[in-house]
């Protein structure tokens, strides 16, 4: 891409694509975000544990908090049971750490909820995807600009209409599909040149980008999609580096995390763990 070409690109995108892989957000990563981190690390410690066990516990966010890390933990025991020993001693190192009523009274709520669950059966829990998904019966939207439409829901109705055309039911081939119609030359090239007048109408750049934030759109979830990594290592290491090179050098003013997070990908496939620290969502008030 030309210096020009990538300076009108950057005048025409609405706004840099979602950031989601170790996004560190205003509040930063929940208590649920830290242990995942030693989890991925291989560092998990009763003391290490017990202070994001705490921080759970005295936050004015607990009810939100507590349930998640929850999750975390019993998901991490029930791989391994023989690590519950270490989760209960880090729950009793946390007690002496408690300095208010409401703290105790939250972390012993916590502990008996994490054996009353690992008592029952696995509860049934849908991955959070972050996949383009329009509303059942939208239809495709049009991508250009609308009186009284948002720039947030134009951004989102153009990724929407590139979702359309994208492969279904294989995520790899989506992927795939997504990346290849970024690099797209011209019109003609992009999507099978199957746009018809919306691409000279929108603007190659504009659709470009839309196809690339649908690619990257599975990478918003919170990682427990079966499948994930294979999704992205299925488009290959030659095509994802030409299209993690294109956003880095042909857009160098905008952040990409999800583009650093595939480059490790490439680089060494990731664990279960470390997917789950990557994207697991930041604290919000």
């Amino acid at each position: 891409m030309t210096r020009p070409l990538a300076a009108a690109a950057l005048l025409l995108l609405l706004a840099s694509p979602p950031v989601a892989a170790g996004q560190a957000g205003p509040f930063g990563p929940t208590p649920a975000g830290k242990a995942l981190v030693l989890m991925a690390d291989e560092s998990v410690s009763a003391e290490a544990l017990a202070p994001v066990i705490l921080e759970a516990a005295s936050k004015r966010w607990t009810y939100r908090l507590f349930p998640r890390l929850l999750d975390v933990l019993e998901e991490w025991v029930r791989e391994e049971p023989a690590r519950l020993p270490l989760v209960l001693d880090a729950f009793g190192q946390t007690a002496v750490l408690v300095r208010s009523e409401a703290a105790a009274e939250a972390l012993v709520d916590a502990g008996a909820e994490l054996r009353r669950r690992l008592a029952a059966p696995p509860a049934r829990r849908t991955p959070r995807e972050g996949w383009v998904r329009p509303q059942p019966g939208d239809g495709v939207p049009v991508p250009w600009a609308v009186e009284g439409v948002s720039r947030r829901e134009l951004r989102e109705r153009r990724r929407a209409y590139v979702d359309a055309r994208l492969p279904r039911g294989d995520r790899g081939a989506y992927v795939k599909a997504a990346f290849e119609a970024f690099l797209a030359p011209s019109c003609a090239a992009y999507l099978g040149g199957e746009t018809g007048e919306v691409c000279p109408a929108v603007g190659l750049v504009v659709l470009r980008w839309a196809a690339l934030e649908a690619g990257l759109a599975g990478l918003s979830g919170d990682g427990t999609e079966p499948g994930l990594v294979d999704a992205y290592l299925a488009a290959g290491p030659d095509l994802t580096t030409r299209v993690l090179d294109e956003v880095a050098y042909g857009f160098p003013s905008v952040t990409c995390e999800e583009c650093v997070l595939l480059r490790s990908w490439l680089r060494k496939r990731p664990t279960r763990w470390q997917v789950r620290a990557a994207l697991e969502p930041t604290l919000e008030p």
